[in-house]
């Protein structure tokens, strides 16, 4: 699998920890000139055959058409807990109606497979949207928390 790059790790682990007790946030001012990014603890994950758990972050940018939420886009990605690294896992952009899951489950709900070319993609769209994340909301520099 392929993890973000260290930069883009850098930028989404300062979302993560602006994440209050309610496992949410919202970063950035509506209205404003850019999308605020809404990030959210969503629970957990494991691989079939083993025990470890890795916990799932959504990070997503969100629109309205005809009074529904629409994902613009969203990105799952689960974190190692050992060396900290976010793997994306999945993908949707609701406007497009594409949405693009890079595992699958087993019979234990663990991830037991992976597409290895649309996860790395995944990975490389995050990169490219981390940058992006810095320069509009100011995630990982030396100013945020």
């Amino acid at each position: 699998m392929k993890a973000v790059s260290k930069s883009a790790r850098k930028v989404f682990d300062a979302a993560i920890a602006r994440l209050g007790v309610d496992n949410h946030v919202v970063i950035g001012q509506t209205g404003g000139a850019y999308i605020p990014l809404v990030v959210e603890k969503i629970g957990q994950t494991h691989f079939t055959g083993n025990t470890a758990m890795y916990d799932l972050f959504s990070f997503a940018h969100y629109g309205q058409q005809n009074g529904d939420a629409m994902h613009d886009p969203e990105v799952v990605m689960f974190k190692e807990p050992l060396s900290g690294d976010l793997y994306p896992i999945s993908w949707r952009n609701d406007y497009v109606g594409v949405e693009k899951n890079d595992v699958s489950y087993g019979e234990d709900g663990g991830i037991r497979g992976i597409k290895i070319n649309q996860q790395a993609d995944n990975a490389a769209f995050c990169n490219m949207w981390a940058k992006n994340l810095k320069d509009q909301q100011g995630l990982g520099k030396k100013s945020s928390r």
